[in-house]
């Protein structure tokens, strides 16, 4: 059986742009409206529900640091977002996806 397949990118073109991790606070009756609203912005590579200070992460990934800014002001002005965090990924020590 298979369960899945994926493509990886090479390095030139995975490595292009802005890759951060932005974590927010989402009041509880609001994170299903905000995950929905985040999972449609183009910039979003994947997106997490987790538990501890948190309730969502997103792996964002954009073409400058304008346009990260930019994102996370539209991601910060969502209802029920209360808090956001972001760390700006340097480089890449392990990937074994």
């Amino acid at each position: 059986m298979i369960a899945g397949y994926a493509v990886k990118m090479g390095g030139d073109l995975r490595q292009s742009g802005l890759l951060g991790m932005v974590t927010l606070g989402v009041e509880p009756r609001k994170q299903i409206e905000a995950a929905k609203i985040i999972s449609r912005y183009s910039e979003i590579e994947t997106l997490y529900t987790i538990s501890g200070k948190h309730d969502l992460v997103a792996m964002v990934r954009t073409k400058s640091s304008e346009d990260m800014d930019a994102l996370i002001d539209r991601m910060g002005q969502l209802p029920g977002v209360t808090e956001i965090e972001t760390a700006v990924i340097l480089s890449t020590k392990v990937d074994r996806r």
